[in-house]
């Protein structure tokens, strides 16, 4: 799990077996929780979703209260946007999953292919982004994730009006120069209400108008 706090700070939470049974449908996405007795260590090597050196571990013994008077400015997304500079840097390594936000330019039907790491034929989808820093970028979704993207709402709405997705949980390849590959782990939200999307919208705008 990703949490975040009422301040915008974002830490990495896990929960292992037999414990995760208990907190599978006690904890959703979008929620507003308090959390008591945990784990504070230090955070994983490899796939860190945030940005912050220590992690929290849920067990049997962990509290969860659902807070129900949510502050109106408590934030639900958390992300930390790549630099340029940064997919660069994190080309081909597995320390840290990057998150994206562009307007949408074009999405691929659904194929198959084989790939060196996946037995059999792998579905997959790609969606094409251009970033703040005007970079096309490509999106391979692999498996289910490339199933569940809503490809036919994402066409019909951006007959009308720009799509902005934010990306999040992928990992920076060299596949065709450079481009993100989300597999279980990646998630995306369509126009969500973020600062970053007012942001792009506004330029994207002011760019067909120019």
């Amino acid at each position: 799990m990703v949490l975040i706090d009422e301040e915008g700070y974002s830490i990495h939470a896990q929960v292992y077996p037999p414990a995760d049974e208990l907190f599978k449908n006690r904890v959703k996405e979008g929620g507003v929780y308090t959390f008591s007795y945990f784990r504070v260590r230090a955070s994983n090597i490899y796939y860190r979703p945030v940005e912050n050196d220590q992690m929290l571990v849920f067990t049997k013994w962990t509290k969860v209260e659902e807070v129900l008077v949510v502050p109106p400015a408590f934030p639900m997304y958390a992300y930390s946007l790549a630099s340029p500079e940064q997919l660069q840097a994190r080309i081909d390594t597995r320390a840290q999953f990057t998150d994206v936000v562009g307007v949408i330019t074009a999405i691929s039907n659904t194929g198959t292919t084989q790939t060196k790491l996946r037995q059999g034929d792998s579905t997959k989808r790609t969606v094409t982004i251009q970033t703040p820093s005007n970079i096309l970028l490509d999106a391979v979704l692999w498996s289910q994730r490339a199933t569940a993207f809503p490809a036919d709402e994402v066409h019909k709405d951006g007959q009308t009006s720009p799509q902005v997705v934010l990306f999040v949980g992928t990992l920076v390849k060299s596949f065709g120069g450079m481009s993100l590959s989300g597999s279980l782990s990646c998630k995306w939200y369509i126009n969500p209400d973020i600062p970053d999307t007012k942001k792009l919208l506004a330029r994207w705008c002011a760019h067909l108008d120019s």
